[in-house]
């Protein structure tokens, strides 16, 4: 039997530390980004007997991990056992001190290797609130002293590089959600499923709030006439749905929803351009964003805020000039789209609606989004700089990406156009090497500018090698705190490489 113990500390209370693992999206959001891991079913609570299912990939083969919760004592603990899966033995017990590690590790000493839950220490009089969770794993490896032998080192790296991976999003999540009000909001969000979407429909539920999701299939949408936010409570775990665009009436569903957050839009990078799938680009933000923006101005109680997505291609290839929400805008095909994009939103704000344009940057995620595409061939040894490599590309994590998203959400002073990037871009060169290096991988085979234009057309000119460098002026400006600044950490936090 082996065990191990990961601690982490936050400056809450130990009932909002408990409150945030005990909440719906709680497991979805802490599940390593680099990890071939789905959630496939859950009851969503912690209470005994209440069963997690997840489904994993080992190589070519998937693998079910079903795990069933026992001990509940909030906000001291709870706890869960391993009914089937790749352990022969699994049981971590996830528990809830006041006070910091250090003054928990004194108080217990050195006779006892597991904490006691709910402990109550000299310090916890304080003026700020501070609590450590401590999560106590007992395992033991398949096949004995065989599995022991080969896998021991693999698993203590994959369960400390995890840990790690959860307790900084747990700490940075609370910390963010501490800046602001918490009272509960109804916000309904288009592109729920999406990389971002789905990320950032679990901070919401982390942090309180009711999630709506906007849907193009009718068949999707849930039953009923009324406004939404009058409608029974879902099941824990489950979202409401409005089908604003496929039925006619949905729209006024939305009436009394406080936020709207309008992410959905056909990739830009799935297909060659043609001519058809450009104006397919085109309408899918321009045309579906003007008729969802008409459709809130016609409301009886329309929506105080609407933050509605766009991105850093609207300033277009501009060398190594520095650009920020004020700088001019292209007039090539991103350009022009992201424009257009933005100016669909007039029927809100002539409505009195606050309206944010998100201007994003390239998302960094293992589980979509350039970085994805780029994992493969960097890990197999054959990447390298695309085309010159002096591009610039304003990158931004997927946890900053959120979390500035929810920023902009709670901050009422903020409206118009906002660039969603980290303030250190890098050239691609950069960026090559360093996820080369974060990899331990070589990045000798570049990829020439004349290449990429015959493989992908003009999408390669768009994409790859245009130079966007872009400064975060609003955020930076209204207060947002990034979590990650560095492309260097930013990408070991995102593959588990520290």
């Amino acid at each position: 039997m082996k065990r191990l113990e990961a601690k982490c500390v936050v400056p809450v209370n130990r009932e909002a530390l408990f409150a945030y693992h005990n909440s719906p999206g709680a497991l979805q959001r802490l599940i390593p980004p680099w990890e071939s891991v789905e959630l496939e079913s859950s009851d969503y609570s912690l209470e005994p007997g209440s069963k997690v299912v997840l489904k994993m990939k080992l190589g070519p083969f998937a693998l079910r991990w079903v795990a069933v919760h026992g001990d509940f004592d909030p906000p001291n603990r709870f706890e869960d056992r391993q009914q089937s899966g790749p352990f022969a033995y699994w049981h971590h017990r996830h528990l809830f001190c006041e006070g910091s590690e250090s003054e928990v590790d004194d108080s217990l000493g050195n006779e006892s290797s597991e904490p006691r839950s709910g402990l109550k220490l000299a310090g916890e009089n304080r003026q700020q609130p501070v609590a450590t969770l401590v999560d106590s794993i007992d395992y033991r490896l398949p096949l004995g002293k065989i599995g022991d032998f080969f896998g021991r080192r693999s698993i203590q790296r994959q369960l400390a590089a995890m840990f790690r991976y959860r307790h900084q999003v747990t700490k940075d999540d609370l910390m963010l959600f501490e800046k602001y009000p918490r009272r509960p909001l109804a916000v309904a969000v288009s592109g729920a499923t999406g990389l971002v979407g789905t990320e950032l429909c679990g901070l919401l539920n982390l942090a309180g709030h009711g999630v709506i999701r906007l849907v193009r299939d009718a068949s999707e949408a849930t039953p009923g006439t009324g406004p939404i936010v009058d409608a029974p409570a879902p099941n824990k775990g489950d979202t409401h749905a409005v089908a604003p665009w496929a039925i006619n009436g949905q729209a006024a569903r939305l009436d009394g929803v406080d936020v709207v957050i309008h992410l959905a839009g056909k990739s830009i990078a799935d297909k060659r351009w043609t001519e058809d799938i450009k104006r397919e680009i085109r309408d899918s933000r321009v045309v579906k964003t003007r008729q969802l923006c008409e459709s809130l101005a016609k409301l009886n109680r329309p929506p105080k805020t609407l933050l509605c997505a766009s991105a850093i291609g609207i300033y277009g290839d501009r060398g190594d000039e520095w650009m920020d929400e004020g700088s001019s805008h292209s007039d090539d095909f991103l350009g022009d789209v992201a424009t257009q994009w933005e100016e669909a939103c007039r029927p809100a704000i002539e409505a009195g609606i606050r309206v944010v344009n998100l201007r994003f940057g390239i998302i960094l995620s293992p589980r979509g989004g350039a970085l994805q595409k780029m994992l493969t061939p960097m890990k197999m040894g054959v990447g390298g700089r695309l085309g010159s490599g002096k591009q610039w590309w304003s990158w931004i994590g997927i946890d900053d990406v959120i979390g500035a998203i929810y920023h902009c959400m709670m901050t009422p002073e903020i409206e118009g156009p906002v660039n969603l990037v980290a303030p250190n871009p890098a050239t691609n060169l950069e960026f090559t090497k360093t996820l080369g290096s974060v990899l331990n991988r070589p990045t000798l085979i570049p990829a020439p500018a004349t290449g990429l234009r015959i493989a992908l057309g003009e999408m390669a000119d768009a994409l790859l090698l245009a130079s966007t460098r872009v400064k975060p002026q609003v955020l930076i400006k209204s207060g947002y705190e990034f979590r990650h600044t560095d492309l260097r950490s930013c990408l070991q936090h995102l593959l588990g490489r520290q």
